[in-house]
Parts: structure tokens; sequence; C-alpha cells
């Protein structure tokens, strides 16, 4: 979805909202992006003080550990959900018309942060939520499967070979990450397996640390054939632990009913349970 539109008020009003809901998107200020994520803040820590402590209490392992392997994917549902919601609300409010909403179930349950990091990106996981979120409002939802895709990307009146200037010089750090990519089938003999060191990695490569101390793997790396357990996640997400003070004081803030409060916490105790990905719930433990 967009962040900058020029106005809300169009002048020529639309009845389906089709993937970035209308051709122009949403308008959310950057005030309004800030409050936001100050609001969803305090949902994020609450969400996870309450799973990190079932889950620490099932599987006996620390909370401390937990709370580092739950924030990512929390924080990445939590405000998926919650921006999607509000912009839709807010679409809405200055509507003339009752919009409709071309129906689509959610995406497969991810396999890891990663996977559910992409999946937000794309058009047809935007189309989900919102075919989700459309009950509130009881908006009439169509069928079809054409979803629209945007260009967003700005254009750009020059290149930048600042990059492409480093990797083809003759360095030991290009030489040492060439080395290691076809040497990556060696098994690790005591190096330290790491995913990914960003910014960091040609330093490390230049001072040999990927030859005597890292051990690079992919992130299929511990992925066995896992099944999604409905059973499990109803009782480790079951609405007594999702339930929160934070969310019931975000909704008020903009407006919702006591009904809407309600009924939006069950659709993103539904939202969670199916997003939590699967190795988290059968992977670790």
């Amino acid at each position: 979805m967009k962040t900058k539109s020029k106005d809300l008020n169009y002048k020529n009003e639309q009845t389906i909202v089709n993937g970035d809901f209308w051709k122009n998107g949403v308008i959310l200020e950057k005030d309004e992006i800030f409050e936001i994520s100050d609001l969803l803040s305090n949902i994020y820590i609450e969400l996870i003080e309450k799973l990190t402590l079932v889950y620490s209490n099932r599987y006996s392992i620390p909370q401390n550990a937990l709370r580092v392997l739950f924030r990512p994917i929390i924080v990445s549902i939590t405000h998926s959900f919650f921006e999607r919601l509000i912009r839709l609300n807010k679409i809405i409010n200055v509507s003339k018309c009752k919009p409709s909403i071309q129906k689509h179930y959610l995406l497969p349950t991810p396999d890891t942060v990663e996977d559910f990091n992409n999946r937000v990106m794309t058009e047809k996981f935007n189309q989900s939520i919102i075919s989700l979120l459309s009950d509130v409002w009881k908006l009439n939802k169509i069928s079809g499967n054409k979803i629209i895709k945007l260009d967003l990307a700005e254009s750009v009146n020059f290149k930048n070979n600042l990059f492409q200037i480093s990797k083809t010089r003759f360095t030991l750090s290009n030489i040492s990450i060439l080395f290691c990519k076809y040497l990556n089938w060696i098994p690790p003999f005591g190096r330290f397996p790491v995913l990914n060191l960003s910014a960091s990695i040609k330093a490390f490569h230049k001072h040999l640390f990927y030859l005597n101390y890292f051990k690079e793997v992919n992130l299929n790396w511990l992925q066995p054939s896992l099944n999604k357990d409905l059973k499990l996640r109803k009782k480790l997400f079951s609405d007594q632990y999702l339930e929160t003070i934070e969310i019931n004081n975000f909704l008020t803030k903009y407006g919702f009913s006591k009904k809407q409060k309600t009924f939006i916490a069950d659709l993103f105790f539904k939202f969670m349970r199916s997003c939590v990905l699967v190795l988290f719930l059968v992977g670790y433990p």
C-alpha cells in the first residue's frame, strides 16, 4: 500500500477496493505513521510477554531467548494487520459510497520470518488481508482473481557505479567471497554458522574470518518437512493469551465501536494463528 496520495476526497468514486485499495492509494501523514508505530509498540510488548511465557512453560526454554525469537514475527504480523486496518478505516470514513472488496483467501502459512516479510510486499497477500478486514464493516465481497499490480518504484535518472567498481576490484575480500562461494559445500569443521552479517560481510572476508571462523549457511539449513498443527496453534495462541489491554486501547483511539473492537480482536487472533511460522510451533522444540 502507498503512504502517499494527493487527495482522499476522490471526485471519481470507486466501488471496488482492489490490491492497493484504489488507484491513488491511502495517505498516511508522517505524524500518523509515528503515532501508529508508537501505539503498536505497546501491543507488541504485551503480546510478546504473554506468548513467550506460555511457550517457555510448555517447552522449558528461557523466556529471554524466546523474546528474541518471537519479536520479529510478532511485530511483522501485528503491524501488517493493524496498519491495513487503519488505512481501510480511513478510506471508508471519507467515502460517500460503500465499497466492495475482491474476495481473496489468506495465503499458506509461512515457514520463516523472511518468507512472511516477502509475502507482505505482494499484492495477493495485501488483498487477502483487506478481504479479511472487510468483514468489520460487512462490505460486499465479489469473486475474481485479477489483482492490480502497481509499479511503486520511483523513477531513477542516474546510475550509481560505485558498488559495481568495488565488486570487480581485485581485493582480498572479493577473493575470499569467491573462494567461499565455490567451497560452500565443505562442512563447518568447528566454524561458527552465520546467516547474514549485512554490511560487515566484506570486512570479515578481508580479515579471512569466513575461512577460519565463520561458515555461511542458507535459510533452508534447519527446515525439515513440517506440517501445520492446527490443534497446537489453537492451544498456544488461544484467545486468552492473545487478548491484550493495548489492542483495546488502540482500537478505541481510532473510534471503533465496542462491537467492532470485539470482532476485530477475533479477526486478529485468527490472523495471528494462521501466520505464525510453522517452525516456531513444530520445528524448534
